[in-house]
């Protein structure tokens, strides 16, 4: 068994190799310490680039799943040959180059799934739309041979868009004349209705007519009048070359002016188009 002094004399010993071999040690651990460093990099690079060549791929195959278009296909194989690319980069370069590759084909796959989607999405739009109309055809054939209720209904759906046919007011006249046509009293009272609708967007019509040439009117009387303020004070285009010493009195006049006769024009033209406002949500609610 060793004595206290044995183990003190063995640790100093040690303390005295390490003071006297300090600069080798620290020489030594430098390039150890380097490499543990730089391959710690590398194998982190290494995870990073191919999780995203992973991604790029993966995309790039949900893309092709949905979609079989020349511009899906070209774009998702252009991705997975990038991808391609960059597991061969690594060989030659540095993993940081593959990454960057591997992001590049993450775009391309990208835009090759969005281009995908959207053909998905127009694809289901049109089978709807073909299923729509094919319904709409049937319910025409049935109107068609079928009885003046038949007709009436098929006018109703059209007046206020029920699917699947889509609101059209003229063709909703249309059936409710043919319906009427036979003596169906509810497509004659419809009709009735249609008529006094009509004579109302008549009337709303010439009303919003006459409200716009009233503010044609008031517009070529300002301009007029602007016109006239401006010669009268001698600012505007009718103002000197050189400016005169009342300078301030014709502007505060010219001012005055237009408070007093050019703002009541300006604000009777907001009143009008307000009014022209209110009596167009008219006509699109008798509609």
């Amino acid at each position: 068994m060793n004595s206290p002094i044995d183990l003190f004399e063995l640790l100093a010993s040690l303390l005295s190799f390490v003071f006297n071999n300090i600069i080798f040690i620290l020489l030594l651990s430098v390039p150890i310490i380097f490499l543990v460093l730089k391959i710690r990099d590398f194998l982190e690079w290494k995870e990073y680039a191919m999780s995203h060549i992973a991604e790029a791929i993966d995309i790039a195959q949900k893309a092709l799943k949905k979609s079989h278009s020349k511009k899906v296909v070209d774009q998702a194989h252009s991705a997975m040959s990038m991808a391609d690319t960059a597991v061969q980069n690594h060989l030659f370069r540095s993993w940081y180059s593959t990454l960057q590759i591997a992001k590049q084909a993450i775009e391309v796959a990208k835009k090759a799934n969005y281009t995908a989607e959207d053909e998905v999405r127009i694809a289901e739009r049109d089978d709807e739309e073909r299923k729509r109309k094919d319904e709409e055809a049937a319910l025409i054939a049935v109107a068609l041979n079928g009885s003046a209720e038949s007709q009436y209904q098929l006018g109703l759906s059209y007046l206020e868009g029920k699917s699947p046919v889509h609101k059209n007011i003229d063709k909703a006249n249309e059936w409710f004349q043919r319906a009427a046509g036979q003596g169906y009293a509810a497509a004659q009272n419809e009709m009735e209705k249609f008529e006094e609708r009509r004579r109302k967007r008549e009337a709303l019509a010439l009303e919003i007519t006459d409200l716009r040439h009233q503010i044609d009117s008031i517009n070529k009387n300002i301009n007029f009048l602007s016109d006239d303020i401006d010669k009268t004070t001698g600012t505007g285009k009718y103002a000197p070359s050189s400016r005169p010493s009342d300078w301030d009195y014709r502007i505060d006049r010219r001012d005055r002016l237009y408070n007093d006769r050019i703002n009541p024009l300006e604000s009777k033209i907001m009143a009008l188009k307000s009014e022209i406002n209110i009596k167009e949500q008219q006509v699109n609610r008798i509609n």
